[in-house]
């Protein structure tokens, strides 16, 4: 086939291509795919520049009607489909052609209507790609966010419309602007490395102020990156709001965080029972720094009898979610001072992690108010109690001693008409002894409970202890033994005979309670002077001559906050129903109120001591001790007349027949007003009124200041078994009264009686 057929020999187009009207497409085609084809390649690059130069003239007229202003986005999008569909008409032309020249009409009209679909293709294409452009301006427009696109050098090619909000330009006006003139000169720097990050392919993302066209300076978030196109696209973001909310959150924080610092309780922040925050106050209380308290577990810090509970307090707030809270846990301070603490938590979560938030507060005050209340109210009780067991003593004591009175007086008047050596003699005695012990039963009760007034005399401590010892081995017990170093040349010590043997005897007794097991209780007395120099190591010790008591056991020994307090009223170490924190207490007042004092000394596991300092007296020690049968020698009357005032009928028959023996007139009343009946038909002369205190209608010491009213100078010698209020003793030693105690022995009565009366005439 003849490639160049058709053609004119200088290769211009036939004459019958353009005259033929009713050839038909095809013969029309063929002709021009002939003069075409020989110059190919020179057609298609005309071909592929006149469509680049179409397709950039088409969408710079399109940027115009659209947006009224050139867009540079538009005309690339052009340009890039025509270099796609370029290549792709280029290459159906050179099919056309080589269709053509072969002669084949059929692949030629083929080829035809390819074209056809492929510019259908190309329109489509083309057309969605306006549709991506619009899509694309609708998000820009519509975004909450500020957009900037700028180039390699800062200048603003393009903004939305927040971004014309945010700045308070137009569009025209920032197009074109530098970001540097949005921003402030301090932010200069910040922009210039976030640009520096960007180009090296990075998002930068931070926070820069941006200036308004008002000059109002705006916090902003700033996100810029670098697209495809090799533009930038920064996202701005107003941040005044954000930045609002962190000022306040930040003053917010330094409030809490100063009332926390400076609270008065102490805070503190517990992960997995470690301490991970501690305020100040919180390190106060536990006498250390913050820094110790970091770290440490709270079970270090806790009583190890409250540990348990405190472990399973945690657990329940954690387990079930609610605040929980403890009152009176006891805990230690790093100085080891046990403190009382009450303890508030609530369930939270700290940096990730399941966490107890938390107040504590030092109450060892208050809960030693409090238990020192309670301890008041228990002694206020127990006080009542004595004193109701003081009353009922006193009462009981009075009938009982009247009727020991009674027995002892009779029974020694007996033994005085039957003489010695008879049985009845005998049994008279033991009758008498019998009398005496309880006597001395009732005085111990009384001493007791505090209703017998001390009547302080010269002792001799030695000869006290020695005749105490048969009753203390039989208090103490075969497992004890006792044993006995009495100093010689020991002075006499000024004090209540039933008062120092109750020390003797509060002391032994702890030390039995102390020996459970057995163990041995020592008495030991000598000889003690003290000067100024002297006393400063011994603490209580004062200037003088005193006599000490050793008391010493091998018991189990006590601690020191035993020691401390082993002398506060109700304090006891023993089981409650063992002891009443009286002994020891009773003990001390007995000693101080002699003069003296006490030091103790004791370690667990090594016994107790106890050395007890009486003041020594120059006196010669009396003979307390002498029996009825030694005090042979009575003194006897003259006929003087003596007014017994007396209910007790017993009492009464005693004393009148004793007193009228010795040889004195008796008259007898057995109330005040038929006594001062009697001394008013007297006229008042008599040489003793022998009274008991208290009397059916009157106080006998009213009655007596009736008398001397009548008769100034009267002697008076008043008896009485009571030994409280009712024996008005205070009064008594006021008035400097004669006073017998019930109930008495018969020489001790007629010596009473001659006393009272003064020497004979």
């Amino acid at each position: 086939m003849n490639d160049n057929k058709g053609l004119q020999s200088d290769g211009s187009v036939p004459d019958v291509l353009t005259s033929q009207a009713g050839g038909g497409n095809a013969t029309y085609a063929g002709a021009l795919c002939r003069l075409m084809s020989e110059n190919l390649w020179h057609t298609l690059w005309v071909a592929f520049i006149l469509a680049e130069i179409l397709a950039a003239l088409t969408n710079t007229v399109m940027s115009y009607v659209w947006w009224g202003r050139f867009s540079l986005d538009l005309v690339l999008i052009g340009s890039v489909d025509v270099l796609v569909v370029a290549p792709i008409v280029a290459s159906v032309i050179v099919l056309l052609i080589a269709t053509v020249r072969k002669g084949d009409q059929a692949m030629f009209e083929t080829a035809t209507m390819e074209v056809s679909e492929l510019e259908r293709r190309v329109e489509e294409r083309t057309e969605k790609l306006r549709e991506s452009e619009a899509r694309y301006r609708t998000l820009m427009e519509q975004a909450s966010d500020a957009i900037v696109i700028h180039d390699r050098h800062a200048k603003i090619v393009e903004v939305n419309t927040r971004a014309c909000e945010l700045s308070g330009y137009t569009p025209d006006e920032l197009i074109g602007m530098s970001i540097a003139e949005l921003t402030p000169s301090d932010m200069h720097d910040l922009v210039s490395e976030g640009m520096r990050i960007v180009l090296e392919g990075n998002t930068f993302t931070g926070s820069v102020d941006t200036i308004r066209k008002d000059g109002v300076r705006i916090p902003s978030d700033i996100s810029s990156r670098m697209l495809e196109d090799g533009r930038i696209m920064a996202i701005v973001r107003d941040a005044t709001e954000r930045r609002r909310t962190e000022d306040a959150l930040r003053e917010s924080e330094a409030r809490f965080r100063s009332l926390v610092e400076r609270n008065h309780v102490g805070v503190y922040i517990l992960i997995d029972g470690c301490i991970v925050y501690a305020n100040p106050r919180l390190a106060e209380i536990f006498a250390c720094t913050q820094d110790e308290l970091i770290g440490v577990n709270v079970l270090q810090l806790i009583h190890p009898e409250d540990q348990q509970k405190a472990v399973e307090r945690m657990q329940a707030m954690i387990a079930g979610g609610s605040p929980g809270e403890d009152e009176g846990l006891r805990t230690f301070t790093k100085d080891g001072r046990m403190i009382y603490i009450h303890v508030m938590g609530t369930p939270h979560v700290y940096e990730g992690k399941p966490a107890i938030f938390g107040t504590l507060m030092d109450i060892t005050a208050r809960k030693l108010a409090e238990d020192a209340r309670e301890q008041m109210r228990d002694q206020l009780f127990h006080s009542r109690k004595m004193e109701a067991v003081g009353t009922l003593a006193g009462g009981i004591a009075h009938d009982f001693n009247n009727l020991l009175t009674v027995i002892k007086g009779e029974s020694e008047q007996a033994m005085e008409d039957i003489g010695e050596g008879s049985t009845t003699y005998m049994n008279l005695r033991q009758i008498n002894v019998a009398a005496e012990r309880a006597a001395n039963l009732t005085r111990k009760l009384l001493l007791f409970s505090r209703q017998k007034p001390g009547a302080p005399v010269p002792m001799d401590l030695n000869r006290t202890l020695d005749e105490f010892m048969g009753m203390l081995r039989r208090l103490i017990g075969e497992d004890v033994v006792v044993r006995m170093e009495l100093g010689h040349e020991v002075m006499a010590v000024r004090a209540d005979p039933g008062n120092l043997e109750q020390v003797a005897m509060n002391l032994a007794v702890n030390a039995r309670d102390a020996m459970p097991g057995g163990g041995t209780l020592s008495f030991r007395t000598e000889k003690a002077e003290f000067d100024e120099e002297a006393c400063k190591p011994v603490p209580g010790a004062r200037p003088g001559r005193f006599v000490c008591m050793t008391v010493s056991d091998t018991g189990v020994g006590m601690d020191s906050e035993t020691l401390r307090h082993i002398f506060d009223p109700f304090y006891s170490t023993k089981d409650e129903k063992k002891g009443t924190g009286l002994g020891l207490s009773v003990v001390y007042g007995i000693v101080e109120e002699q003069g003296g004092w006490i030091n103790v000394f004791s370690e667990p596991g090594r016994g107790t001591t106890f050395k007890v300092y009486l003041k020594a007296c120059d006196d010669r020690p009396e003979d307390f001790h002498a029996t009825a049968e030694t005090r042979t020698k009575r003194p006897c009357g003259k006929g003087e007349k003596v007014l017994l005032v007396e209910d007790e009928e017993g009492v009464v028959m005693l004393i009148t027949k004793v007193l009228s023996r010795q040889g004195y007139t008796v008259y007898v009343a057995e109330t005040a007003k038929e006594a001062l009946d009697t001394f008013e038909r007297e006229g008042g002369e008599f040489h003793l009124v022998f009274s008991d205190v208290v009397l059916p209608d009157m106080s006998g010491i009213d009655m007596v200041k009736k008398m001397m009213e009548r008769q100034p100078g009267i002697r008076v010698l008043l008896s009485s078994g009571y030994t409280d209020h009712k024996s008005q003793w205070p009064l008594i030693q006021e008035m400097g009264l004669n006073f017998i105690e019930k109930p008495y022995d018969l020489p001790d009565l007629l010596e009473a009686v001659r006393d009272a009366m003064g020497p004979c005439e």
